[in-house]
């Protein structure tokens, strides 16, 4: 399959390109095709076969995407993780997906003894002596093998393991390059995990198309601003509470930035105005998922006259609403493109999946434009006294208030109501709350049930590592602070 060998060709035309900048190596594209290539042979030595589960636990480093190009050409699917997975965490994948093998900065203690691990120390099998043994491997995986298995972001549960194929991620990187007209040209700087689908994915379909790709070890709003600036970056993408921080910072302006990218959360209104302003005019507000990738995205243009829209459906990607009669009804986002996924690992989740249809949980309504609006997630809709609240709507409403800097709602279960509405904010540094003015803002705009029965300040929200707030941490906090008042 083409992704697994597009570096290499890229490296024949351009070699001495710089590939990655980090804060203290640049890897050329001569460097990053040699290296990979190396790799795949090495790990193919160690008894990693075609069709295999890799799991790969590393940092934003070159390590990191160099492993990932090798594993493509394997045909083996890589597992990425979050290196600070705990270890009973870490125990528990393994488990579920059964890894061949691991490749990390540090071999976990527990790691299975019969399972080669690969490790940018010493301990384990050295990684750096498996790229400097080098040998060849000439192997070709089908356009249908596994190419990840990426963890859903869910915020309940266990994450599943969502399977994309190599023709898939193709898809979803030529979406990439007609939405947002990446090209070998753009200078990329990566500033999200690259153990999730946004890190990843932004990155490695900027080194396919030839791109220079500038990772930094850890998000680090000053630090990040600096190298926009300094190294003129065009392109790259944050979650709405990185935005948050680096407008706080007071960065900008910047000239260079073709393509900002919010994806991953809503975008608080305060914080779209303040990046239009202070950053760029040129940001994108990027809809996607785990299960399909890219699915609507709200262009620079739009976002003056669909405030709160997440756009129109992307190109190549079909949604409809299921439930809704008319335009501005409300109805479940489903979605198909041939950039979904093949299914999840182990046969999980086939409800999720109906006559090609991804069904997302995610409850929206259409304008007469097309547009596209999220209201809630079905199973996050709050029914109280016989209304239903869709907690977006009410966390919108929030955030307008210049006290209020993010707001998540949650429904906890109530004799009276059936479902009580409790929001939890972050305030605005030196900011307070009043009862009368939050209760006079929110009257006027959403109806006496709709409204919060109670309203709790937290130094942050909870999230997990795409952004998304992680509301089943809210509601643990309610049960804790119930049984420590005797409440239940």
């Amino acid at each position: 399959m083409l992704l697994a060998y597009l570096v290499s060709a890229i490296a024949r035309r351009f070699p001495d390109r710089p590939a990655l900048v980090e804060p203290t190596r640049v890897t050329t594209y001569a460097e990053l095709a040699q290296r990979s290539a190396a790799l795949t042979a090495g790990l193919h030595r160690l008894g990693v076969q075609r069709g295999a589960v890799v799991m790969v636990c590393l940092g934003n480093r070159r390590e990191h995407l160099e492993t990932l190009l090798a594993l493509a050409r394997l045909g083996a699917a890589a597992l990425p993780v979050d290196p600070q997975t705990t270890p009973a965490e870490m125990s528990d994948l393994v488990d579920r997906f059964q890894p061949a093998a691991l490749i990390a900065e540090e071999p976990p203690a527990d790691w299975p003894a019969d399972r080669p691990c690969v490790a940018l120390t010493r301990s384990g099998v050295p990684y750096e002596q498996l790229v400097q043994t080098g040998g060849e491997w000439d192997g070709a995986p089908a356009s249908d093998d596994p190419l990840f298995i990426m963890l859903s972001s869910g915020t309940t549960g266990k994450p599943k393991g969502a399977v994309v194929s190599h023709a898939a991620m193709a898809f979803r990187f030529l979406a990439q390059v007609v939405t947002f007209r990446f090209s070998a040209e753009d200078r990329y700087l990566n500033l999200m995990p690259l153990h999730t689908g946004g890190g990843r994915s932004f990155t490695l379909s900027h080194l396919y198309l030839g791109a220079t790709v500038w990772l930094l070890p850890r998000f680090d709003a000053r630090a990040a601003d600096r190298l926009v600036r300094e190294a003129g970056i065009t392109a790259t993408c944050v979650v709405p509470t990185m935005l948050h921080r680096i407008v706080a910072a007071g960065s900008g302006p910047w000239p260079t930035m073709r393509v900002l990218i919010s994806s991953g959360a809503p975008l608080p209104a305060a914080d779209r105005e303040a990046a239009l302003r202070q950053l760029t005019p040129n940001l994108y507000d990027y809809y996607a998922s785990v299960e399909a990738g890219g699915v609507a995205v709200l262009g620079p243009s739009e976002h003056g006259r669909k405030p709160g829209s997440v756009g129109r459906p992307i190109w190549g990607t079909e949604v409809q609403l299921a439930g809704a009669a008319r335009v501005g009804d409300v109805g479940e986002v489903w979605y198909r493109s041939p950039g979904m996924i093949s299914g999840y690992f182990g046969g999980e989740g086939r409800e999720a999946f109906q006559d090609g249809w991804y069904r997302t949980g995610d409850l929206g309504r259409f304008d007469e434009e097309g547009f596209l609006f999220l209201v809630g997630r079905s199973k996050e809709m709050i029914i109280t006294g016989g209304v239903n609240v869709f907690p977006a709507e009410l966390e919108a409403a929030l955030r307008e208030l210049p006290q209020i800097d993010d707001a998540a709602v949650v429904g906890v279960p109530d004799p009276e109501w059936g479902e009580r509405v409790i929001a939890f904010v972050v305030l605005a540094p030196g900011a307070g709350l009043p009862p009368e003015e939050l209760e006079r803002t929110l009257r006027a705009r959403l109806a006496g049930p709709k409204r919060p029965k109670a309203v709790i300040a937290l130094p942050t929200l909870p999230r997990n590592a795409g952004g998304k707030v992680d509301k089943a941490a809210l509601r643990a906090l309610l049960q804790r602070e119930a049984a420590t008042s005797g409440g239940g």
